[in-house]
C-alpha cells in the first residue's frame, strides 16, 4: 500500500435504522461494545459508519473480516491493529472519513461554523492567533490550523493530552521532538477542512467515495 487511500461517506440526515442495524450486526463484540458506550445516536452512527468504512478498506486489501476482532485501542482511544494495518478514522457532522496507508497516519475532518476566536487561544500559539485575529476568514482558517494539529495529534497517539500551541506548522510540515512530518490537505467537501498527517513526503492520495 505505497499509495494514502482515504475511503468516505457522506450521511444522510435521517440514516434508515434498518441499515443501521445490518451493519451493527456485522461488527464483531469489541465494536458493537465501543458503539454501545457511547451516548446519543449521532455518534454511535459516526463510530458505526467509522467502522463500515474500515471493514470496506480492509476487504479491499485482501484482509479477512475476522481481522476486525484483532482492534486495540490507545490510551487516548485511538483504534489500531497491531503491526498489520494502518488506518485514522474522522467524522464531522454528517461527513465520516478512513485513511489507510502502509505506516501510522493521522486524519483530522472538520467542519467550518462560526466560533468565538477569544476561546481559541489555548490551542495556537501567538503567530496563529495573530493571524488568526486580522483574518477576514477566521472560521476557515482556524478549521484548517485544528485539522493540521489534530492529524499530527492523533498521529503520534496523543490526542487532547499534546499541547496544541507547541505543535508548529510551516509550510505543510511539523517539526516536533526534532523530527519532521508532513501535512496533505484534501478537499471532500467545500464546508469542511480535512488533513492528513504522516513520516513521508509527495506521497499520492486517492479518495473513493462510498454511498451507504
Amino acid at each position: 500500500m505505497d499509495n494514502i487511500n482515504v475511503y468516505y461517506t457522506k450521511l444522510n440526515s435521517n440514516f434508515p435504522k434498518e441499515k443501521f442495524d445490518e451493519y451493527y450486526n456485522e461488527l464483531p463484540n469489541i465494536l458493537k461494545n465501543k458503539i454501545d458506550r457511547l451516548i446519543g445516536q449521532k455518534p454511535k452512527l459516526h463510530s458505526l459508519i467509522g467502522s463500515k468504512l474500515l471493514s470496506i478498506a480492509l476487504n479491499d486489501y485482501n484482509y479477512p473480516k475476522e481481522i476486525l476482532s484483532n482492534i486495540k485501542y490507545t490510551q487516548d482511544g485511538k483504534p489500531y491493529i497491531k503491526d498489520t494495518f494502518y488506518f485514522n478514522i474522522s467524522h464531522s457532522d454528517n461527513i465520516v472519513i478512513c485513511a489507510c496507508y502502509k505506516s501510522n497516519i493521522g486524519a483530522d475532518i472538520e467542519k467550518i461554523k462560526t466560533r468565538d476566536i477569544n476561546k481559541l487561544r489555548t490551542f495556537l500559539n501567538k503567530e496563529e492567533y495573530d493571524k488568526l485575529s486580522t483574518s477576514n476568514e477566521q472560521d476557515r482558517l482556524f478549521a484548517e490550523i485544528w485539522t493540521q494539529k489534530e492529524s499530527f495529534s492523533k498521529l503520534i497517539s496523543k490526542g487532547m493530552n499534546l499541547s496544541f500551541p507547541e505543535i508548529n506548522i510551516i509550510n505543510q510540515t511539523i517539526s516536533y521532538n526534532n523530527k519532521t512530518w508532513y501535512l496533505y490537505p484534501l478537499n471532500i467537501d467545500d464546508d469542511y477542512s480535512f488533513h492528513i498527517c504522516i513520516d513521508d513526503i509527495e506521497q499520492k492520495i486517492y479518495l473513493r467515495e462510498i454511498i451507504l
